[in-house]
């Protein structure tokens, strides 16, 4: 591994990042401390939704009311004094399994312990990829981009879960161990999954598979056992597309949303869903063509592009969620052939996609009583806030597809043979 100190090769740089690491620091303690942080202006979901941890807070209930009798579950939750506002719950049962030693502490305390955890799990990113992008240059931005980017500011405020979810992902395979890191992952957030079918040319690729099985069976058999609904409400919550979902409204920062916004402004409502579904299918059948008959197998170059693949499809595809795309793209920089033109253009992507969007600009009263301020704005406006997130992540879903097929395609028998040499079938 390299030496994370040769960041600091020059005193401009050292400056840089000595300045980049105050601001972050003045940022999360102003997050931490205040109830309209820095950050407060300048974001739909700051502005116009529940508060600070609002995601965070609709664990530590679930966790408060795992042992509720029937017929209250996780995800229809009675309200709990001690938690001060919540979403409704939507995640597996076994996050809420994991948080419930926090139940015993004040619900600012456990939301002060998870942006410290995040912190934590950013920095051993910031070495990590610090160590694997060999240009100093790069490196430079990239720990910086790391460092200042604005969806990443978001997840904190919000107490989100998508962040941990990809760096767990990203860790396990910069450091090898990857079926555990792969299977929490996982169980945290269920989009890793998209990933499967890349393991499938990778040596214990199987073993990966079934360990993430395993894991997501013992951690969340416990509960769904006695509430076969679970897993149900877990689909209905996260994957089923309702209509409701697929129109343009506010804090909705995804291609689905723009493709609604645009359909929606010529009077074609009815073709939105279907025009999802055939993208999301068609992005998904030819990213995973790409991943199975790419003559590259390096597996978080696969990872990347089937990971870019879920965010650009992805129905709700909220403005925290960027933090979890910067990660992907900052880590499509390390690779040594990663160059020229594909590099400009992953820095670009980075460089739009970590600056807030015009939303601050644009929503001059900024009333926390109004849910969806954009729904008296121009058409203009809606895009002047979807292009700079959605721009930037087509661009990095076209070098990643780039990147997978610069050596070209291998045939049906070469890709089975590989795959019977990887997990040793006979």
């Amino acid at each position: 591994m390299q030496n994370p100190l040769r960041l600091f090769a020059s005193p401009l740089a050292a400056l840089m990042l000595f300045s980049a690491a105050t601001l972050h620091t003045y940022i999360v303690w102003s997050i931490l401390s205040d109830k309209h942080p820095v950050i407060w202006s300048l974001h739909n979901d700051t502005i116009h939704r529940k508060g600070k941890g609002a995601d965070f807070f609709s664990v530590y209930h679930a966790a408060r009311c795992l042992y509720e009798p029937e017929p209250h579950t996780l995800y229809n939750c009675p309200h709990d004094p001690k938690t001060p506002y919540s979403y409704s719950y939507r995640y597996l049962p076994a996050v809420a399994c994991c948080l419930y030693p926090l139940r015993a502490l004040s619900p600012w305390i456990a939301y002060a312990l998870w942006v410290t955890l995040l912190e934590a799990v950013l920095i051993l990113i910031v070495i990590l990829i610090g160590n694997a992008i060999s240009d100093l240059h790069t490196r430079l931005i990239a720990v910086i981009l790391l460092l200042l980017n604005s969806p990443y500011f978001l997840e904190l405020y919000m107490g989100q879960f998508t962040f941990l979810s990809t760096a767990l992902y990203l860790i396990g395979v910069f450091l090898h161990i990857a079926p555990i890191f792969v299977a929490f992952a996982i169980v945290i957030k269920l989009f890793p999954l998209i990933t499967l079918p890349a393991w499938l040319r990778q040596k214990w690729g199987l073993l990966l598979i079934f360990t993430c099985a395993d894991i997501g069976i013992i951690t969340n058999m416990p509960y769904t056992a006695n509430h076969p609904r679970a897993m149900i409400e877990v689909y209905e919550r996260n994957l089923y597309i309702h209509d409701r979902d697929i129109l343009y409204f506010s804090g909705n920062y995804g291609l689905a949303a723009m493709i609604g916004l645009s359909l929606g402004a010529v009077g074609a409502e009815d073709a939105v869903k279907p025009i999802i579904w055939g993208i999301k299918y068609g992005v998904f059948l030819f990213s995973i063509g790409i991943v199975l008959f790419s003559k590259r197998s390096h597996i978080w170059a696969q990872a990347c592009l089937l990971l870019l693949a879920h965010f650009l499809t992805y129905h709700q595809v909220w403005e925290h969620h960027y933090s979890a795309v910067m990660l992907i793209g900052v880590s499509m920089l390390t690779p040594p052939e990663c160059i020229g033109y594909p590099r400009m253009l992953i820095l670009i992507a980075l460089v739009v996609m970590a600056l807030p969007t015009p939303f601050g600009i644009l929503d001059i009263e900024k009333n926390p009583q109004v849910w969806d301020p954009t729904l008296q704005w121009a058409l203009w406006k809606k895009y002047a806030i979807l292009l700079p997130k959605v721009a930037p992540l087509l661009m990095l879903y076209g070098v990643a597809v780039w990147y997978n097929l610069r050596e070209g395609l291998l045939t049906l028998p070469e890709v089975w043979r590989q795959v019977r040499q990887a997990q040793a079938l006979p």
